[in-house]
């Protein structure tokens, strides 16, 4: 139970079983390097290049997210979450550090800009009319490139885009020809650039709406591609869950809109499952490292 596994390592005997349901993972760029985070306090990092043991960190209270920098094998930052955030660092002479970022105080993602050292904005999510209102909230973030990330909260997906105040508000989502892109968006803030405010801004981009009668777990992203783990709301205290890969196409969606099923299309989807009980409702895309087998 809870047990991160590399699909491409089984062999190695130093995977870390957490004692807990796995709350999150994240992979740096290079694929070298997997962190993982849990009910049991746990942070893991798994170095996949070598036979040394896993780096464990124990905090003592449920981490419910982690984030390892892109470039970890050289910068070794990542970021983890609880009711604090920290960033850890450490280089390559120096002990390890545990910056506290930001306190989180109600249901909010904050997102944090490392170098101004100051929060760029809280996205809340207070509308009544949100996509649950009587179940326990689960949402999930991945990063998709260092100014763009999703959001998953109940049925539904958000697409948010950080960008500069100084520069054009119609830069596309991504760098690269094979990432998701857009025109256009819509700022989470009227504000307009003031001395004093931070020198970017977050912008919710587009909205995927899913079927109401599911609930997201967790997501993450390849390319044009979307990752789900999920279940239906009547199945929440059972072991029944669902990924499915979508195929998302934005430049169907008109601007400032929300997107409808014609806008994306299931390439993918199958039924596993995983231990799980009623109060364990948060689960992880690094449970699924349980359950699939390499093709």
């Amino acid at each position: 139970f809870s047990f991160v596994n590399s699909l491409l390592h089984k062999s190695s005997p130093f995977c870390f079983q957490h004692t807990g349901p796995v709350n999150a993972i994240s992979i740096s760029e290079q694929g070298y390097f997997i962190a993982s985070c849990g009910e049991d306090g746990f942070l893991v990092i798994y170095n996949l290049s070598s036979i040394l043991p896993s780096q464990v960190s124990n905090f003592q209270y449920p981490i419910k997210a982690v984030a390892i920098a892109p470039d970890f094998e050289k910068s070794n930052n990542l970021v983890v979450g609880f009711n604090k955030i920290y960033l850890l660092s450490k280089g390559m002479f120096t002990k390890a550090k545990h910056d506290e970022l930001a306190k989180v105080h109600g249901l909010c993602i904050c997102v944090y800009d490392i170098r101004d050292h100051r929060p760029i904005t809280f996205i809340q999510f207070t509308n009544p009319n949100d996509e649950i209102t009587n179940l326990p909230t689960m949402c999930s973030l991945c990063w998709c490139t260092e100014n763009c990330f999703l959001i998953s909260r109940g049925h539904s997906i958000r697409i948010c885009q950080i960008s500069d105040r100084t520069s054009n508000s119609d830069n596309s989502l991504h760098s690269s020809n094979s990432s998701l892109t857009h025109q256009s968006s819509q700022s989470l803030s009227s504000v307009e650039c003031r001395i004093g405010l931070p020198s970017r801004y977050v912008e919710i981009v587009h909205q995927i709406n899913m079927d109401n009668s599911i609930t997201i777990h967790s997501i993450s992203r390849h390319q044009t591609c979307i990752l789900l783990l999920f279940n239906v709301i009547n199945d929440l205290s059972k072991s029944n869950y669902e990924i499915s890969v979508l195929d998302i196409d934005l430049d169907s969606i008109s601007n400032n809109s929300i997107s409808s099923n014609h806008q994306y299309k299931e390439i993918y989807h199958k039924k596993i499952s995983m231990k799980s009980t009623a109060s364990s409702y948060i689960v992880g895309l690094g449970k699924i490292f349980q359950c699939l087998k390499p093709c």
